[in-house]
């Protein structure tokens, strides 16, 4: 046997001493290059060599095969939760990512990092080999089995539950948007079904079809499309005008009625769109249709954005006067409405607001952070939460994110700011 047999062979058998308290005298094997065979004879004279009670353990003899190949294949450690729900429920997974991309494992709803990890020992991989601790193990008998090792790795890729990469689904959808049945003749391209969304992006999809409710996507024509957000804002005000005009509850606007009157100027699926973006459903016991309560947050976030996109930077004090008289009656704006969609300057004189949606941020954490310290050098944890909440996840939390990413220290008040840890 030639030494790297041997020390391969040393490895493994520590390995399985481990596992069984110390003591190994379960199993032998045998490693042997093919013009080696040996005899049944010779193999016996060398369990005895090592001890072997062939009456309570087994002997099985290694060969290589001749096409021994390390590329043939890929070892993933798997945790126990994702193994049980491949073997025993017989769930599918599947590799998604584009050749820029690194790859992701996704079950039908979780994603898992693939991350590379290299061993010290190539590790032999055998089919069919049998440890005391395996099912059959005594039933092999008296006589030597003969096992093939027929591949060789010194790496293997690691499994670990990330969150989403959701947006590319903004990016992606984004391409050509929903600007009404007039644009659609010329704006043919870049449509997508469920399926073409689960091939471009990383994520489950069960993941994914969250994500689309998130971003207000709706299926037209079986292609999923998200509303340009002239068109949305003009659909949205039509649909507030029309409950003002009919005088209906906030708490309780009709959707037939309201699609039915509206039919002329908006497709159904449009308004209906809306109606989840900026509503809930609500069940009421004494109206035989659909109801949708509009929630105060959300119209008034609405109101915002409409006010600051165009704008570059707008004066603070008259930012709020004029988003108060913006909404529907009955509605009060509060500045918690705005966090995660602008920023304000008041060092700037007079002090300043503009938009700055984290919707419009990369989805990687270090790119998101380069620019979270591009716009602002120093940040407190409330301004910079409702920026970086949606990259945390099972394997990483807000406290480490943070630090990760970012430098703490307080400043002259005992305030703890956030600034970056590499230069911008």
């Amino acid at each position: 046997m030639c030494h790297v047999c041997m020390h391969i062979l040393s490895l493994h058998l520590e390995n399985e001493t481990s596992r069984n308290g110390g003591n190994l005298r379960s199993s032998c094997w045998c490693i042997l290059p093919k013009v080696m065979e040996r005899s049944s004879h010779q193999i016996n004279k060398l369990a005895e060599v090592a001890g072997l009670d062939k009456r309570e353990e087994a002997v099985q003899t290694l060969t290589f095969v001749d096409d021994l190949s390390a590329s043939d294949f890929k070892l993933i450690e798997m945790p126990n939760e994702l193994l049980d729900l491949i073997t025993e429920k017989g769930s599918h997974v599947v590799l998604r990512g584009d050749k820029s991309e690194e790859a992701v494992l996704c079950t039908e709803n979780a994603t898992y990092e693939l991350r590379a990890a290299d061993t010290s020992n190539i590790l032999l991989l055998l089919p069919s080999l049998k440890t005391p601790k395996c099912k059959g193990f005594r039933d092999i008998g008296d006589s030597p089995v003969d096992l093939k090792i027929v591949g060789n790795v010194s790496s293997y890729y690691e499994l670990k539950k990330s969150t989403p990469k959701l947006a590319k689904l903004r990016e992606i959808l984004g391409l050509a948007p929903y600007r009404g049945p007039e644009y659609e003749s010329s704006n043919a391209n870049n449509r997508y079904t469920f399926d073409d969304l689960t091939d471009k992006v990383q994520a489950s999809e069960v993941e994914i079809s969250k994500g689309l409710e998130r971003i207000g996507a709706f299926c037209l024509d079986g292609c999923w499309r998200t509303l340009d957000i002239s068109y949305k804002e003009k659909a949205f005000a039509q649909i507030l005008k029309l409950t003002e005009e009919k005088q209906w509850d906030l708490d309780a606007v009709p959707l037939e009625r309201t699609c039915e009157i509206l039919n002329e100027l908006y497709p159904r699926e449009v308004i209906q769109t809306c109606f989840g973006i900026f509503g809930e459903r609500v069940d009421c016991s004494d109206e035989p249709e659909v109801m949708f309560r509009l929630i105060e947050d959300r119209v008034c976030q609405f109101f915002a954005e409409c006010i600051l996109r165009g704008a570059e930077k707008f004066n603070y004090n008259e930012f709020f006067e004029a988003w108060q008289q913006s909404v529907p009656d009955g509605l009060q704006t509060k500045k918690e409405q705005l966090k995660g969609i602008v920023l304000e300057d008041f060092n700037s004189h007079p002090p300043v607001i503009w938009h700055f949606p984290a919707y419009e941020l990369p989805d990687e954490p270090s790119e998101r952070f380069n620019r979270l310290f591009k716009v602002r050098v120093k940040w407190t944890r409330d301004e910079l939460e409702p920026y970086i909440k949606d990259l945390c996840g099972p394997s990483l939390s807000m406290n480490a994110l943070l630090l990760k990413f970012a430098r703490c220290s307080t400043d002259s008040t005992g305030n703890k700011i956030y600034n970056s840890k590499k230069p911008i």
